[in-house]
């Protein structure tokens, strides 16, 4: 997708395209001790962490489309921003459920967010 339409798609409420078939698990809502990730089918992502130092909390967010997959892992961005998300451990079903390592840390999907 090109900068123009990018832009079209902003004005116009175009949805980004939908997530390739080879990463369909990674839709749904994840949970880890600090982070909070919802991806959609669309591949629109909206990710918070909130990290306790001491006695200050930060926090990080980021929202937008999923612009390219890189391996297991993916960029997020609008424009010119660009956050790079690393996956170490693919979506992958367990016994307990689905779990990803994003970034260092293990994500859970909420079993009501299953595809």
């Amino acid at each position: 997708m090109g900068l123009l339409d990018t832009i079209t798609g902003l004005f116009t409420g175009d949805a980004p395209p939908p997530l390739p078939a080879d990463k369909q698990n990674y839709i749904g809502n994840w949970q880890g001790e600090t982070v909070r990730l919802s991806i959609s089918p669309n591949g629109d992502v909206d990710y918070k962490q909130s990290i306790v130092e001491g006695s200050n909390t930060r926090n990080r967010s980021v929202t937008g489309p999923i612009k390219s997959f890189d391996g297991d892992s993916f960029n997020v961005g609008v424009l010119n921003t660009n956050t790079t998300f690393k996956v170490e451990r693919a979506p992958q079903q367990t016994g307990d459920g689905w779990v990803m390592v994003l970034d260092g840390e293990e994500l859970r999907r909420s079993p009501s967010s299953a595809i």
